[in-house]
């Protein structure tokens, strides 16, 4: 490089010579600091020539120079040449080689020529080159580029070079300032903080692919520091792109530059290998058509609703209703065409219960099953896994696979080499309970996961695999359900959910989204010392921090599984359904779970991806906050038969009656119980001891024998050793001593317990006489535990050396010894067997006050209606009727009843009423009990919504009748019949106006109720919420929207659906993480110095 004097500057124009031989022709382009100019050089040969603004002395020259100095001896195809740099007059001048154009420059002529962008295989080309240029300057000189954008790739000869290295840096300076020359558009956001990364110029390419390929960029601020916030804190808008890119963009637009791909060919390499799998998708849905809905919308307003747990109200507000037009929605499709496919993954009991409860209501009698379940459950529970066989699953396509992730003995882990658990706390691998379940701990949870891990990665992507091999590349459905409130789904839930994102991703699935769908009962004033409580507000705070832009998904290396990044992380759209009011009108979370997944994947979908579309542009102070969604489903059913409002009613509070017994038992039923349910001595002390001596004999003179005969086979050695002798004789301990005992005798006890449950089963014993046997043989265990304890404190004391004992002395002192050691064994037997008999008693206790709950609430109900009781029905309605009762039996206790009671966490008690109430109905219409002649007096009777969310009786004159806010899963099919068959009268017909009683249904009341219901208890934390009434025909909606209209008094989209039971849904979001986690904590007493040992991994700093 030379350096000419500096005087006056000349003018750049045509014809100027700045360096001997170069000859300026015409202007290619000006930009902020400098200008280009074609030229001819010596030979006639044309070159580009720039100018860089600013004197010799003045950073922008000396910065240029900097690079110029660093890039003039690297060589590369793809790499615009340098010819010369010098000073001319005190300017910088720089020769390159002449381009065709650039990057920018087709984009803009495809702009106008009104196409998107440039055609994607003709701009992975591009970027190709590009990237290949990238990586030599990264890999084989350590530079980095900093400004790659399109008017920097120049098109020469067919292919790009990459151009402008004003701001190239070297990776040996960690930190520099270069904000002041960056691009904002196409900055990563560690230039912002002047943290320049290996991986930097990679984003900048992510960036520029989006928008020459769709004319829209990942983030749309307009001013820097617009821009700025948005690369630093906010999420891409990624829906511009086609669904196969959006991970790969996603992964190389990272907040975090090692979490990028390892260089720049590697990206646009899974770029060209992602194919063209799916179609663009829409990024602006917001406030256009959706096809085959009748809208029927109101203005926009803003409410406040009053907090259910205290405190001043959280503003809500409604968002607008849906833009839909007017055609009807029918959802009988050819069972070919028109299948639907939803792929679930149920995680712990919760999860297992949300499963069930949406195959019952594929169970409903339809005209052709319209959804296909793909379902896959995951527990550390065996016992919970067998609960699958007993689902319902009738004649459908749908398949359930499970997954048994057990944990170990901390003894096994001990020997457990390398770094597999590396990420969970030594605390929780090390102490294992001895029940080996989780107990409710959440750390368990995932330590099963982890030390699975392999295995569950490889399970998950073989359940992706089946479902693509099956159906192609059609879209399903995906839902993770389970709680955040219990150990196995609290711990597992973040790593299934990004494993299975990744599965998707991998399999061409990249447009299908996962929905989280958690329940939880936290939010509910609890004990301080709630576990549950504890692990949901830990949960919500991981959840918080792996959304965060910046941070993510950290996948687990010792288990290889892989990244994921917040943009892409299915807990942005996680639902958390809560309950915990106390009213048994309100649908538990499992109930709402299954309704939501049968209504999103059968009937509305389309409908609910519009409803959780939020309401303009998110705010910048916004993109730092992690928000939830919830929902709420109410069917607003009719009252229609005599088995749905009594017998079945009757028939629930009969088998619950059964299932609880009778609170007092004499002590010669109880004998009778306890000598079926345990029939011998095989608990009792003699009888552990006889198995703890093993081949020793019980009685004292024989067992002085052996040991004499063992003593006489020792050598004089050994006998003059203390030392030696007592190693002889553990020796033998090890080898004669029963040490399996506790394990039979545990085995014993789960023969017992078996046997208890299938009793239970068969109706053949109570939950009350269980109970006061199991509580009988703790006592039996509890005495013996302490007499062998007793026993055990015998003192052997042998003779030191030096000391002559006899041998009859030695021979008395061993037998002593030993039988003291067969008295630990058995202590340690007992100790066993205490753990889990009290284990099984406390769930029978919790089963009981759960189904007591229910038929005290049942009782109360329908004896204040004056409602007939069972021995008031005929005689042969109960013959009938027993019949009933058995079949609801066999379908209800091995979930209801026999579930629970295998594992820890137990369930609602309106759990319990409400899946009663509806199989019971199920039944009794199903036999036909309405054909005798029920009720023995003659007195009408009617039905009226109850407190308890039940049918009640009430006196009154006629046959007139009131309607319910139902919380069951009412039959669809009875909707449609009513529908079809029976239609009703115009809203505007006398007696039958909207909110009067017409034909006995008090409409105004029933939307009054179901409006409160179907509120999301989560929107006492503030919110948006989007109301939905879902009508299955005209008359039904000219009956039920005014009054709906009414009890909301924000906007309300009425959808016409055909074949759904009226139903009403709510759609919650923008509920703050933080402060549903906030009031979680002030339900715990604002005790936060649990959560810290509960999180879920010790290798992330949790924020």
């Amino acid at each position: 490089m030379s350096t000419s004097s500096a005087g006056p500057q000349a003018t750049i124009q045509e014809g100027y010579e700045p360096i001997p031989g170069y000859r300026v022709e015409s202007l290619l382009g000006r930009g902020g600091f400098g200008e280009v100019w074609k030229c001819e050089a010596p030979g006639g040969l044309k070159k580009a020539i720039k100018f860089v603004y600013g004197a010799m002395d003045q950073d922008r020259a000396t910065r240029e120079l900097k690079s110029l100095n660093r890039i003039k001896g690297v060589q590369h195809p793809f790499l615009l040449t340098l010819e010369r740099f010098e000073f001319v007059e005190g300017r910088l001048v720089i020769v390159t080689e002449l381009a065709d154009g650039s990057m920018e420059d087709e984009f803009t002529q495809r702009r106008a020529r009104g196409s998107c962008g440039i055609p994607r295989e003709q701009l992975l080309s591009s970027l190709s080159d590009a990237a290949d240029a990238l990586d030599y300057l990264h890999q084989r000189h350590g530079l980095l580029h900093l400004d790659v954008k399109p008017g920097n790739l120049l098109v020469l000869g067919g292919h790009v070079k990459v151009a402008d290295f004003g701001l190239l840096k070297d990776l040996k300076e960690l930190e520099c300032s270069i904000v002041g020359g960056l691009t904002p558009v196409y900055a990563p956001p560690e230039l912002f903080d002047g943290r320049p990364s290996l991986h930097s110029d990679q984003y900048s390419l992510a960036v520029m692919y989006q928008e020459m390929l769709t004319g829209v960029r990942p983030f749309s601020g307009r001013t820097i520091a617009q821009l700025a916030t948005q690369h630093v804190h906010a999420a891409p808008n990624l829906t511009p792109l086609m669904p196969s890119d959006r991970p790969i963009i996603a992964r190389a637009l990272e907040k975090n530059p090692d979490r990028r791909f390892r260089s720049c060919c590697e990206f646009i390499t899974a770029l060209s290998q992602s194919g063209e799998r799916s179609q663009r998708v829409s990024s602006d849905r917001v406030g256009g058509p959706i096809g085959g809905y009748d809208h029927r919308g109101s203005d926009t307003a803003v409410g406040q609703f009053p907090g259910l747990i205290g405190g001043p109200g959280a503003k809500v507000a409604d968002l607008p209703s849906l833009e839909v037009d007017s055609k009807l929605v029918n959802h009988k499709r050819d069972i070919n065409i028109g299948l639907k496919h939803a792929m679930v993954i149920a995680l712990g009991g919760t999860g297992l219960d949300c499963l069930d409860k949406l195959h019952r209501l594929m169970a409903q009698p339809m005209e052709s099953m319209p959804l296909v379940v793909h379902g896959l459950v995951i527990d550390t529970d065996a016992d919970m896994l067998h609960r699958i066989s007993e689902m319902p699953l009738g004649e459908s396509s749908s398949t359930i696979h499970s997954l048994y992730v057990p944990l170990r003995k901390p003894q096994e882990y001990r020997e457990i080499q390398g770094e597999r658990l590396r990420s969970i706390s030594r605390r929780w691998v090390f102490n294992v309970p001895r029940s080996g379940n989780t107990e409710g701990m959440r750390p368990l949870g995932r330590l099963a996961l982890v030390d699975n891990g392999q295995k569950v990665s490889q399970v998950i992507g073989n359940f992706v695999s089946r479902y693509c091999q099956a159906n192609g590349e059609n879209p399903p459905a995906v839902y993770v359900v389970g709680s955040l409130d219990g150990g196995t789904s609290s711990g597992m839930i973040f790593d299934v959910v990004h494993l299975l994102r990744h599965w998707l991703d991998q399999k061409g699935l990249e447009h299908a989204k996962v929905f989280p769908l958690l329940a939880t009962r936290a939010l509910a004033p609890t004990n301080s010392q709630s576990l549950a409580g504890h692990n949901a507000a830990c949960a919500l705070g991981e959840m918080r921090h792996l959304i965060r832009i910046a941070n993510g998904y950290p996948g687990d290396s010792a288990v290889n599984w892989p990244s994921v990044p917040a943009a892409r992380s299915p807990l942005n759209d996680a639902y958390l359904i809560a309950s915990g009011r106390d009213d048994l009108s309100v649908p538990s979370p499992p109930d709402t779970i299954a309704e939501y997944i049968w209504l999103d994947s059968v009937f509305a979908g389309e409908l609910l991806e519009a409803a959780r579309e939020s309401d303009g542009e998110q705010r910048l102070e916004d993109l730092a906050s992690a928000s939830l969604r919830s929902t709420g489903i109410v069917r607003l059913a009719f009252q229609g038969t005599i088995e749905e409002t009594l017998h079945a009613p009757l028939v629930a509070l009969r088998l619950a009656s059964q299932w609880c017994g009778d609170e007092y038992l004499s002590d010669q039923a109880i004998d009778s119980y306890f000598m079926q349910l345990v029939p011998d001595d095989r608990f009792e002390c003699e009888s552990v001891m006889r198995s703890c001596l093993g081949n020793w004999s019980d009685d004292l003179d024989e067992r002085l024998m052996a040991m004499r005969s063992w003593f006489g086979t020792l050598s004089s050695e050994v006998l003059a050793d203390p030392k030696s002798f007592n190693g002889a004789l553990t020796k033998l301990a090890d080898k004669t001593l029963g040490r399996v005992a506790d394990r039979d005798r545990i085995s014993m006890w789960n023969a017992v317990r078996h046997e208890i449950l299938n009793e239970l089963a068969h109706r053949r014993i109570s939950l009350q006489s269980a109970v006061v046997v199991v509580d009988r043989l703790c006592n039996l265990v509890r005495e013996a535990q302490a007499s062998v304890e007793s026993y055990s404190k015998i003192e052997t004391v042998f003779p030191s050396a030096g000391q002559s004992p006899t041998a009859d002395e030695m021979i008395a002192l061993s037998e002593r010894w030993l039988w003291r050691s067969a008295c630990q064994i058995a202590g340690h037997t007992y100790a066993e067997l205490m753990v889990a008999i009290t284990a099984t008693k406390a769930r029978l206790e919790q089963r009981q006050t759960a189904i007591r709950r229910c038929v005290d609430g049942l009782t109360t109900s329908l004896n204040a209606q004056n409602a007939p009781r069972w021995e008031a029905m005929s005689e042969s309605w109960q013959l009938r009727a027993e019949a009933a009762l058995r079949r609801l039996n066999g379908r209800t206790a091995p979930s209801m009843l026999l579930a629970p009671l295998l594992q820890r966490e137990d369930e609602a008690a309106h759990g319990v009423l409400s899946q009663l109430l509806e199989d019971a109905t199920s039944i009794v219409k199903l036999m036909k009990l309405a054909e005798e002649d029920a009720i023995a007096s003659g007195a009408g009777a009617c039905v009226t919504a109850s407190e308890a969310g039940i049918p009640q009786w009430r006196e009154a004159s006629g046959n007139e009748a009131t309607t319910v806010a139902s919380v069951t899963n009412s039959d669809a099919s009875t909707h449609d019949t009513l529908a079809e068959n029976q239609p009703m009268k115009d809203s505007s017909s006398a007696g039958d106006l909207p909110g009067n009683k017409g034909n006995g249904i008090d409409y105004r009341q029933v939307a009054l109720e179901a409006v409160k219901a179907v509120r999301p208890q989560l929107l006492d934390c503030g919110g948006s919420q989007r109301m939905l009434l879902l009508i299955g025909n005209e008359a039904e909606c000219k009956r039920w929207e005014p009054v709906v209209r009414e009890a909301h008094t924000g906007s309300l989209t009425t959808i016409l659906v055909a074949g759904i039971a009226p139903t009403l849904v709510c759609e919650a979001q923008k509920i703050k993480l933080s402060d549903v986690r906030s009031r979680v904590i002030s339900t715990l007493g604002g005790r936060e110095d649990v959560l810290g040992r509960l999180h879920s991994r010790c290798d992330v700093v949790w924020s």
